[in-house]
């Protein structure tokens, strides 16, 4: 339970980190995140196949892992040499990013209701994160779609923090 809550803390970081770079520096952040998602996806199928082709398994579920390693690795090499078309999609991942994070923190809130303590505040913005994720998704925010996310992140992140200090 400790190391997911600490690898939920982790993520935050990261999330909130990434938000700060959309928004202060929208003109090259996004491709910079792009092409270290490319380079982290590289290494996690690279790992993930070694290990696989070590191991010489290869029931159904290991098929299935040994698939999603390659998947990791052609995502990882488009990312990194045409991150253009991943930027393209942009709004779609964000926006699934920030719903999924805000549905998890209100799962969180409504935890916390079960300690009675005060859950409204973080039911409240876990729901404001998902609209605003569905709105990333839609793209109603045009341009101003990068700073936009960005801030979007940073609150999320915040949010999911708060949440996670109170469990």
């Amino acid at each position: 339970m400790k190391a997911a809550k600490s690898g939920s803390l982790i993520s935050l970081i990261v999330m909130g980190g990434v938000g700060l770079l959309l928004f202060l520096f929208p003109g090259w952040s996004l491709e910079l995140v792009v092409k270290i998602l490319g380079i982290g996806l590289l290494i996690f199928g690279a790992v993930g196949l070694i290990s696989a082709v070590m191991q010489k398994r290869f029931g159904a579920s290991d098929i299935a892992d040994l698939v999603g390693k390659i998947v990791a690795l052609v995502v990882g090499l488009i990312c990194l040499f045409r991150p253009g078309t991943v930027t393209g999609l942009f709004n779609l991942v964000l926006g699934v990013l920030v719903i999924w994070h805000s549905i998890s923190n209100l799962l969180g809130a409504l935890d916390i209701r079960k300690l009675d303590q005060k859950w409204q505040a973080p039911l409240l913005l876990s729901i404001i994160g998902i609209i605003a994720g569905i709105l990333i998704i839609t793209g109603v925010f045009g341009a101003l779609v990068i700073r936009i996310a960005g801030l979007i992140l940073i609150y999320n992140a915040v949010v999911g923090v708060w949440v996670e200090a109170k469990r």
